[in-house]
């Protein structure tokens, strides 16, 4: 892909995009003064970065590895190395980590890989005990301050431990899935249901089913959808919760059992990669 060209520009907007609602925060424009991470105690940063004066050239430098750097490399590996410089560079008042998120997310993106269940470390980061880990891998990798000539392996084992993790998430619902899908077509046909019906009862089992999303899901008439989702509550397929348009339908009896049985199936601890 040739669509553009990795820049300090292109950083700068990123930054920009990101704080553009904290005028503040000096989006797009790198600080003027030092800066540091605090921790728990105000006296002992977590991280201090590097002198305001050395912010231009580290960027250029990060940019020009960025444009031509061990192009060879794993993308999942330059994306993490890329996302710990820029960190580490800390170039802007505020927004840095959201920043160096965006552009790991950017650079996996540009190799074909713009699915957020891979692209995107946030989808790791969405658990609290992940982002303890997240900001422990940092502090061992950087030790309290820039130097660029420490050793990255905890940190790219952090990273790429959490892109595979996912992967294994990912992988466990595609199989719920599939195996949900195929048990509630089962059920449908064996109580002579209509099989646009599934598409109902799966609805609800992967959150709630309104009656409204239904039959614009399946192309229905607004009769249509009352009469099937009737179909499957006099079934005991199906329980009502709510009342008018707040209304929601959620499974019930048999169905209800159908899909923890599928939950259960491909329930299970993630794996380590590195163990």
């Amino acid at each position: 892909m040739t669509f553009f060209e990795y820049s300090e520009t292109l950083l700068s907007a990123l930054h920009f995009m990101i704080t553009k609602y904290q005028p503040a925060k000096w989006p797009g424009r790198y600080r003027a003064g030092g800066i540091f991470v605090s921790s728990s105690d105000p006296l002992e940063p977590m991280y201090t970065g590097p002198d305001p004066d050395l912010v231009p050239g580290l960027m250029t430098e990060l940019v020009t590895w960025l444009r031509d750097g061990d192009l060879d490399a794993p993308a999942y590996a330059r994306a993490a190395m890329a996302h710990l410089n820029l960190v580490a560079i800390h170039p802007w008042r505020d927004g840095n980590g959201r920043t160096a998120r965006a552009l790991h997310t950017l650079i996996l993106a540009r190799t074909g890989e713009p699915a957020p269940e891979f692209s995107s470390i946030e989808e790791w980061l969405g658990e609290q005990i992940n982002t303890v880990q997240y900001y422990e891998a940092l502090r061992t990798t950087q030790g309290g301050r820039f130097q660029p000539g420490r050793d990255a392996r905890p940190w790219l084992k952090f990273v790429l431990s959490a892109h595979h993790r996912q992967a294994q998430r990912v992988q466990r619902r595609y199989e719920w899935t599939v195996l949900l899908w195929n048990d509630l077509a089962h059920l449908a046909t064996e109580r002579n249901l209509a099989e646009r019906t599934v598409s109902a009862l799966y609805a609800a089992a992967i959150g709630e089913l309104r009656r409204t999303t239904y039959q614009q899901d399946e192309e229905l008439s607004r009769d249509q959808a009352i009469r099937d989702i009737q179909a499957l509550t006099r079934a005991g397929l199906l329980t009502a919760r709510g009342h008018a348009t707040g209304r929601v339908y959620e499974l019930a009896g048999v169905a209800s059992e159908i899909a923890e049985a599928a939950a259960a199936a491909v329930r299970g601890p993630g794996r380590d990669p590195y163990e």
